[in-house]
């Protein structure tokens, strides 16, 4: 298994709970604007891009 103590600084238990949280947000938006962004954009998958975005950018904010 790869040792992530390498890469990543800091408290584990902190990391974890970050990540799951920022993992289980994705589906917790899509299911909750999915017909709002079908009538808005004609396809049910614009918050839910901005959100997997969003969260590809606050791990690298985190990390840096």
């Amino acid at each position: 298994m790869i040792s992530f103590k390498k890469y990543i600084k800091g408290d584990t238990v902190i990391w974890l709970i970050t990540v799951l949280l920022l993992i289980l947000s994705i589906p917790a938006v899509y299911s909750a604007s999915a017909m709002i962004s079908h009538k808005s954009y004609q396809g049910d998958m614009h918050f839910l891009l901005r959100q997997i975005f969003a969260v590809f950018m606050a791990l690298a904010v985190v990390y840096v």
